[in-house]
């Protein structure tokens, strides 16, 4: 338990640190600062560097604690995963955002994109002809599955390993809970460990405040999700690949949701929604293998 305690620690300290030199940062007119966007990726990338540290042992030992290999990895799981991170995790946040905003019409939802039409004068410009199709979600599906995939499998796949390695490689090793609480554990950490980056303006920038408890109840369903991944594929590699994917979903979807409440859309409820509806379908479907996999141990 001690070396839990100091892995948290040392992650929130730097987590602070990072928050604050971010917060301090001239604001730039462009909707990326080069700068902020270092210090964020360093961030990520931080949980991996203290969990070795606190191990203390060699690389390569602890890189077989934390299942960091391709040794017993499961590919048709892996295939499984990926599909369902990169293409039905996508369509359940459209098909959440079209219900929510476009049928009930629930105000803070806004509204899922169907045409080109509806998208504003400065998206407009910057999209090529192809993409100007009034089904526009036909088109946007494919390609944005091909596009979340490739960045999961590459770039994406490979910075929010640094994260994973905390998360489900460290906790997930050195926390002796059922599943069930281990995750309720594990997500409100991890969701606590993004508050001073949410505070500078990360995420949810018209709630700064309120995007901490989104963000945490957003990282309890996740870590249900990749946690039951990760017995599956045996891979903490693959666990790496499906957070890049989903975080270059969330990007994709921020443009074709308008006019939400950024608690309600896609890196808010329309996401938590989602995940929590895959990771309840996985889990009731795999119970008709007989695996030993249950939520109390």
């Amino acid at each position: 338990m001690k070396k839990v305690l100091a892995f948290i620690s040392i992650c929130y300290l730097i987590s602070g640190i990072i928050g604050v030199i971010i917060w301090n940062i001239p604001k730039s007119q462009s909707t990326v600062n080069p700068i902020q966007l270092l210090f964020t990726l360093l961030l990520m990338i931080t949980p991996a560097l203290v969990a070795f540290k606190i191990e203390k042992r060699k690389f390569l030992v602890t890189s077989e604690k934390f299942q960091l290999n391709f040794k017993n990895i499961n590919w048709k799981q892996t295939y499984k995963y990926l599909l369902i991170t990169n293409l039905l995790l996508p369509v359940l946040v459209m098909f959440y955002g079209y219900l929510f905003g476009n049928v009930l019409e629930i105000e803070p939802f806004g509204k899922l994109i169907t045409s080109y039409r509806q998208l504003s004068p400065e998206i407009l410009q910057k999209i090529p002809s192809i993409l100007k199709i009034d089904y526009l979600l036909f088109l946007l599906v494919p390609l944005m599955f091909i596009a979340s995939l490739m960045s999961s499998i590459s770039i994406n796949g490979f910075i929010a390993l640094g994260e994973e390695i905390g998360w489900r490689g460290f906790l997930e090793k050195n926390l002796n809970f059922s599943f069930f609480k281990k995750n309720i554990i594990i997500g409100i950490i991890w969701g606590v460990w993004h508050t001073p980056i949410i505070i500078s303006g990360h995420n949810y920038p018209n709630h700064p405040y309120w995007g901490i408890l989104m963000m945490v109840i957003l990282c309890i369903a996740m870590s249900f999700y990749f946690s039951f991944a990760l017995k599956r594929t045996q891979s903490l590699f693959v666990i790496g690949a499906l957070h890049g994917g989903i975080n270059a979903i969330e990007q994709t979807l921020a443009f074709i949701q308008i006019d939400y409440n950024d608690l309600f859309g896609p890196i808010g409820l329309l996401m938590f929604f989602s995940v929590l509806t895959v990771f309840l379908i996985d889990y009731t479907l795999s119970k008709k293998t007989n695996e030993p996999l249950h939520f109390i141990s």
